[in-house]
């Protein structure tokens, strides 16, 4: 089209640019990169044509004009002749270079150098432009500076009053309030360290007493205010701030996708914290080599005497006293933690106020988007107050709600019997954008991404398809147990007692909802996944008892792990342990539990034929190596059938480093079974056998007796032990002939 059509190919070149940057401003696709696909709100000055900041339109319109230049140049150097040399070549160009050429490489000049200008000015002057290396050079500055600071002694936030302000439109934020700060150190605190997120404007930090600011390091976000007289042991002040932020252009990188038009999330973090934050340093350990920093454990010992002061969801805070005003744009609903007290309206903006009843952690979110309802309410059976059950959702999203309903009534019933209360009236779940993949749950109060639940497919007729909206939802439902009452403290192993006790739960809900036998495929998930983070382990392996931040471990491990001891110490005995450890550490004070404590309360519960398990799974790194390499059935003359399995077993402990020694299996327990064929509604079968057979390592030969014609058999076909390799543990049963008994001879 340009060589044979002169320039109408280049113009026809910008048009398609031009249609596809600022299609959504000429209402050809409103439903663009929009939550839910709702309509954009009324365009004004910053909504609608301000939509025009958003950076892949710019930076497509700059591109485009730079491939447009690139195309004329081709077309002035095209070869369309013998002539081949750069001489001739270039004198062609210059009598090609007519007066159609010369406009097109004018305005395409023009407009590169004008939308270059404009995204340097908003990426360089309204935003702040760093580089990787430079972040992680103000990271190592960040401790190099301030971290004789980490043991400083800082009075604890007890209560937080804010008015957080959210503006969709143009996605901005204010938050202002006070915390109440309490000294519960042994000596006196003469200043104040205030971490912020860089991006913050800040208006007022003001503690009470007549402080002042002493030094404002803008860049690192760090700022210590001096206390006009110290405070006391015991002793208490309040502490003003006002911070705000907003989006301002668009910069260098990933956008920011907590402040939305529809379907803002953000969390407490935004506000400012008290004491130097250990989150901010380089987590890398090469990285941190890099910059002459000694290597840095995931979390404090569980010995740090400090650290078992602080509870690990904010360091900075015991059990807090929550008040919260959150305002909004008129046609949205804005949800907070607590209990709504009122509601109005007030200069166009919509207001609702919220309180908690009793003391929570200092963990809370601000949400707030267009959406429907759905009701419904668990009466306890225990005799206590119902809970009310709400959903938040986009209209037009309704299709997984009754199955997160379902989850939270099936998830209050069982964590009441076997854990402890329901400490609150009522659950809301909360819809939010699929920027992000995941659910978070606050006290009584769930956001979770639309992707993975509420436009997630589920097909119950597929024995492949697993129901995680289900499965989502009594996980978080865990935390308002295993988090928001059992507080770990700020140590290793405090994931175990969140993460993996949330995990927990959700599978014995999950066994209810589809049946032990449906639980193969999600725990050989969920073992794949664990044995391939094991080989991507950077900082060394560590048992889930001194867990750092390794998913693989304190998820996956997790999952197998706890799955098992309830199969092999029987899930109600294992649910009795736990509900006595809930009990003994519910809503405690400093210093907080830690999972030895976890574990020794199942120890306790545990015969001592079985302690070696649960100290297998919990406290070393045991892998097993177990494959059924033979499988064989006779039919009897009974019609039953002789199923004969031959086990090559075998077990190692591996070190954090992943370095390993053989062991015996003397105290050994494992899961054998016989399934029959697959039936035709397509479920897995349920298996004609399953026992625990004590194998010794090396060859084991097993014989049994089933009543039907065995398909399949395995060893540990449930994936309840550490097993390296998966693909050996089920194989098809070979039907032999019986021969016929020996004729005796005279």
């Amino acid at each position: 089209v340009v060589v044979n059509n002169k320039y109408v190919g280049h113009f026809v070149m910008v048009l398609f640019y031009l249609f596809n940057a600022f299609r959504e401003q000429l209402g050809l696709d409103h439903r663009l990169f929009n939550f839910a696909g709702l309509p954009r709100p009324p365009h004004s000055a910053l909504n609608g044509w301000g939509h025009l900041l958003e950076p892949v339109r710019w930076l497509i319109l700059h591109w485009a004009l730079v491939a447009l230049l690139m195309a004329v140049l081709a077309m002035l150097l095209w070869v369309r002749g013998p002539e081949t040399t750069w001489r001739q070549r270039w004198t062609q160009a210059r009598q090609r270079f007519g007066a159609g050429a010369r406009l097109t490489t004018a305005l395409a000049t023009v407009g590169m150098l004008l939308t270059g200008t404009w995204i340097f000015y908003n990426t360089n002057i309204l935003n702040i432009y760093r580089t990787p290396q430079t972040g992680e050079k103000l990271q190592a500055e960040y401790e190099q500076l301030y971290s004789r600071f980490r043991t400083a002694p800082q009075p604890r936030i007890t209560a937080v009053r804010v008015r957080a302000d959210l503006y969709p439109s143009r996605r901005a934020a204010r938050f202002r309030g006070s915390y109440w700060l309490v000294n519960k150190e042994s000596r006196a605190i003469d200043s104040l360290h205030v971490t912020l997120p860089e991006n913050a404007l800040v208006h007022q930090l003001a503690p009470g007493r007549g402080a002042r600011l002493v030094l404002t390091d803008v860049a690192h976000s760090y700022r210590i205010l001096r206390l006009g007289r110290p405070l006391a042991p015991g002793d208490s002040i309040p502490f003003q701030f006002d911070v705000e932020y907003r989006n301002q252009g668009f910069p260098n990188g990933a956008p920011q996708t907590d402040l939305v038009y529809n379907g803002t999330f953000v969390n407490n973090s935004l506000m400012p914290d008290i004491g130097y934050n250990p989150g901010g340093e380089i987590s890398d350990d090469d990285d941190r080599k890099r910059h002459k920093l000694k290597p840095k454990p995931d979390f404090a010992s569980i010995a740090d005497p400090v650290q078992r002061r602080r509870q690990f969801i904010s360091a900075s805070a015991d059990w807090v006293r929550f008040d919260c005003t959150l305002g909004t744009e008129a046609d949205q609903t804005a949800i907070a933690p607590g209990y709504l007290q009122k509601t109005w309206t007030e200069n166009g903006r919509r207001y609702f106020h919220y309180t908690m009843d009793r003391p929570i952690d200092n963990f809370f979110a601000f949400v707030s988007a267009r959406y429907a309802e759905r009701k419904a309410t668990w009466p306890n059976p225990a005799g206590g107050a119902p809970v009310a059950i709400t959903v938040y959702y986009t209209p037009g999203h309704e299709y997984n709600v009754d199955r997160m309903i379902a989850s939270t009534k099936a998830s209050l019933t069982y964590y009441t019997k076997h854990f402890a209360p329901y400490p609150d009236r009522q659950v809301r779940i909360l819809e939010f954008p699929r920027y992000q993949s995941f659910a978070q749950s606050f006290v009584n109060t769930i956001p979770y991404s639309e992707s993975i639940g509420f436009i997630a497919k589920v097909d119950d007729k597929d024995p492949e398809s697993i129901d995680y909206p289900f499965y989502v939802t009594a996980h978080e439902m865990g935390h308002q147990w295993w988090g928001h009452q059992a507080m770990p403290a700020n140590v290793e192993g405090c994931q175990a007692i969140s993460e993996t006790m949330a995990q927990y739960s959700a599978l014995m809900l999950m066994k209810e909802h589809v049946g032990a036998h449906r639980m193969q495929k999600f725990l050989r998930y969920e073992l794949n996944s664990y044995l391939f983070g094991r080989s991507q382990e950077r900082k060394g392996e560590r048992p889930i008892v001194r867990v750092g931040a390794q998913p693989h471990i304190y998820y996956r491990k997790g999952s197998v792990v706890m799955y098992g001891l309830a199969d092999y110490l029987g899930e109600a005995n294992l649910n009795a342990a736990l509900g006595e450890y809930m009990q003994s550490v519910r809503f405690q004070q400093a210093p907080y539990t830690v999972a030895p404590e976890w574990v020794a309360a199942i120890r306790r519960h545990t015969p001592d034929s079985l302690q070696p398990f649960v100290l297998d799974g919990l406290t070393r790194r045991a892998l097993f190596d177990n494959r059924l390499t033979e499988a064989t059935a006779t039919k009897q003359a009974d019609g039953q059938w002789r199923v004969t399995l031959t086990i090559e077993a075998g077990k190692v402990y591996a070190d954090s480093l992943g370095v390993e020694t053989p062991t015996t299996l003397a105290h050994d327990w494992v899961p054998v079974a016989v399934f029959p064929e697959k039936p035709t509604s397509g479920f897995p079968a349920e298996p004609l056998l399953l026992q625990k057979r004590k194998l010794t390592a090396g060859r084991n030969v097993l014989t049994f007796v089933v009543s039907q014609k065995p398909a399949r058999a395995g060893v540990d076909p449930y994936h309840e032990l550490i097993d390296r390799t998966l693909e050996d543990n089920v194989k098809d049963v070979t039907v032999e002939t019986a021969k016929p008994a020996p004729v005796a001879v005279r």
